[in-house]
């Protein structure tokens, strides 16, 4: 899926920030690859499992259903074993990519990706800037430089969206 496709993934309000984001960020200079945006809750269990040991993901999963969101915990547990590195902390239902409110995007230098913050930090600041001028969440604040959302904070959907509003993300994924 191309970048463009990706982006129209997202609700109307983020899509609008996002591409505002995109803009904003060239006029400074700054190319950008938005290479995440929607994610299913079955793709967030594959990211979730890669490093976890059996142990966790059947206590993360005990969790999801102990807090009202059997069908997470399903998922969670439906999914193979995944290897590579941890590169998420949240399981099924916990990232706003599921809900279509975050995107996450790396800088270019000469079409080239700058993963890397050191040695880039113009690029990035430019970048996580213009996040917080377009009325978005950078989260870099945790960690996590390329992420970017809607909502306030590190905030947990499971924390904000109940359990019947969330299925309904769910069966639509």
């Amino acid at each position: 899926m191309n970048e463009k496709d990706k982006i129209n993934l997202l609700i109307p309000e983020v899509k609008t920030k996002c591409l505002e984001i995109e803009a904003k960020c060239k006029e400074q200079g700054v190319d950008l690859l938005v290479y995440c945006t929607y994610r299913s809750f079955e793709d967030q269990a594959k990211l979730y499992r890669q490093s976890r040991t059996h142990g966790n993901i059947v206590l993360k999963a005990s969790q999801l259903s102990a807090n009202g969101f059997p069908f997470l915990s399903e998922t969670l547990l439906g999914v193979e074993p995944q290897y590579g590195k941890n590169v998420t902390n949240s399981a099924p239902g916990e990232s706003w990519h599921q809900y279509k409110e975050a995107f996450d995007a790396v800088p270019l230098l000469n079409g080239n990706e700058l993963w890397e913050y050191e040695g880039n930090e113009k690029y990035w600041d430019i970048y996580i800037n213009t996040i917080s001028k377009c009325g978005m969440v950078s989260g870099k604040s945790w960690g996590d430089s390329p992420h970017c959302q809607l909502r306030p904070g590190r905030v947990n959907p499971l924390d904000v969206l109940s359990p019947a509003q969330v299925k309904i993300f769910w069966l639509n994924s």
